[in-house]
């Protein structure tokens, strides 16, 4: 998969909500659903996920603490039952490892000394 300007329409809005010293903490609301798109999105922008095999840097590096899935997490998802059309709503607290990632970097980007490249920028991608 690849950001392609002849692949099928997707839309990813995104928000920073925290930067750190090496990542940055997004909210991601996606408006279609293709496969991997917030990985493929991320990466195309130059930003790839933390821990991703596929899309992410081949090693993630030491302060990430063994990190072994991709650093995504779904809290919420809102969907309609494809047979009863019902709204369907669910919520999931964020997993203990990837609330250690995001402790692990607690410090400020703007007192760090060896910055990464900047977040994602404000808006949406599409392709």
């Amino acid at each position: 998969m690849a950001v392609r300007s002849d692949g099928r329409a997707a839309v990813t809005h995104y928000r920073i909500e925290k930067r750190y010293r090496a990542h940055t903490l997004a909210r991601v609301r996606l408006e279609t659903g293709r496969t991997h798109q917030i990985r493929v999105h991320a990466q195309g922008a130059g930003f790839p996920l933390l821990g991703d095999p596929l899309y992410g840097p081949a090693q993630p590096p030491a302060w990430a603490g063994g990190l072994t899935r991709p650093a995504l997490h779904a809290s919420r998802l809102e969907f309609d039952h494809p047979v009863t059309h019902q709204r369907l709503r669910f919520q999931a607290a964020l997993p203990a490892d990837l609330r250690a990632l995001i402790d692990a970097g607690a410090l400020p980007r703007s007192t760090a000394t060896n910055l990464p490249p900047p977040p994602l920028p404000a808006g949406r991608r599409r392709r």
